[in-house]
């Protein structure tokens, strides 16, 4: 399933997994790494599984991959052929995500020079629906209220990041007639740096061949990529047993729906108390605000920039005064469009219906942690003052 011409180059790589226990599948053919193609073609879906009749034990190394077979600003192109001192520093001193992605970007530009060729076109031309790649107007319409709106300064704008990064990159290659590239080619090269990006050992992130195709779950992982196995490779390590045809599952953290989408365009279905462990979050300023007019403000509030997650905030209130905590999560509740409302602008005509059911998703993981966490503030039950939120209406 991974095509002669990939399977070549990771033997000349050293790249080693056991063919015996897993096999890469993959749902379609039709797929495309070329910078000059405009039209996106469907992406691969890859998946691991445990061959039939193969059972995997906790602590089988199952893939190993040295150091300089994944793609990263040491070993991709540009810093060999650049004379451009200003690219240089810039490779330097730009965070990984930057600095990986314009690496790609001059990589799938120069292909029959890359010592990459056939694993790039492996990837996929961008991961589209990573929440860079989404308009203003989508977000307005169908983020309202979430952890995307209510948290600047959290989640990084990733849209105007990117166009910062890129004039900043075209400016430094002003004097090199060899490279041009657009605001387009750089977008889609940063979401699939985005969504696959590993670190390979410390201070260097990248992309690992193979331990790429493994999909996610949150907490329900078989096996971990471990950095530094034998002080020269990466190794994905079995956690836990699994067996006869099951697909394995990596884990890229315990992350909620929103870092899901925002970093890598997908979110998880499933209602696990581990997916949401993170979200949605709740800002220093916005706490205080209404603490002061109750004259009991912690200590944990006085800095701004402050961020708190709904078990911060039941651990810095408990025992005391949870008609306060209650109005903060209810207020937060109050900021999202009810259901109604939501599918009513989710059925513009502009609207693409994957982007809808991502949102729909979103919200639906932050809402409920909300919910469920006002059913554990002790026993007493939510007033109507509450809910009216006379107290605290002057800053919402």
């Amino acid at each position: 399933m991974l095509g002669l011409r990939f399977e070549e180059w990771l033997a000349l790589k050293n790249v080693k997994y056991d063919a015996d226990k897993i096999v890469f599948m993959c749902s379609n053919d039709r797929s495309t790494s070329s910078l000059d193609d405009n039209k996106a073609k469907k992406k691969k879906n890859w998946k691991v599984l445990v061959r039939t009749d193969i059972n995997l034990r906790a602590g089988d190394v199952i893939l190993n991959i040295p150091f300089d077979a994944c793609f990263s600003h040491l070993t991709a192109l540009l810093p060999q052929k650049t004379k451009n001192e200003k690219v240089k520093s810039m490779l330097r001193t730009s965070d990984w995500l930057a600095r990986l992605a314009i690496c790609l970007v001059y990589e799938l530009k120069n292909l029959n020079e890359s010592d990459f060729g056939p694993y790039l076109e492996h990837l996929p031309i961008e991961e589209s629906e990573v929440i860079s790649n989404w308009t203003a107007f989508e977000k307005e319409i169908l983020l309202k209220g979430t952890d995307f709106f209510q948290l600047f300064g959290y989640l990084r704008d990733e849209t105007e990041a990117a166009k910062e990064e890129f004039a900043m990159f075209k400016d430094a290659f002003s004097d090199d007639l060899n490279f041009k590239f657009t605001i387009e080619d750089y977008v889609r090269a940063r979401t699939v740096c985005s969504s696959r990006a590993f670190e390979i050992k410390p201070k260097v992130v990248g992309l690992m061949p193979l331990a790429d195709l493994f999909n996610h779950h949150s907490s329900g992982n078989h096996v971990n990529v471990t950095e530094g196995y034998k002080e020269s490779s990466v190794a994905v390590v079995v956690l836990k047993s699994c067996g006869n045809g099951e697909e394995i599952f990596n884990t890229y953290g315990k992350l909620s729906n929103t870092d899901l989408l925002n970093s890598y365009g997908f979110c998880e279905e499933e209602e696990e108390i581990a997916n949401r462990i993170n979200s949605p979050r709740f800002s220093g300023l916005d706490v205080r605000q209404k603490l002061l007019l109750a004259r009991e403000c912690p200590d944990e509030f006085k800095k701004d920039s402050s961020l708190f997650t709904i078990d911060d905030l039941k651990k810095i209130f408990c025992g005391r005064r949870d008609d306060i905590i209650r109005s903060i999560f209810l207020q937060r509740l109050r900021a999202y469009p009810d259901d109604e409302a939501f599918e009513k602008a989710s059925k513009d005509i502009r609207l693409k219906k994957e982007r809808v059911e991502l949102a729909r998703l979103v919200r639906k993981s932050e809402m409920n942690a909300i919910a469920e966490a006002l059913k554990t503030l002790a026993s007493k039950q939510v007033l109507q003052a509450d809910l009216d939120s006379d107290m605290f209406s002057l800053f919402t």
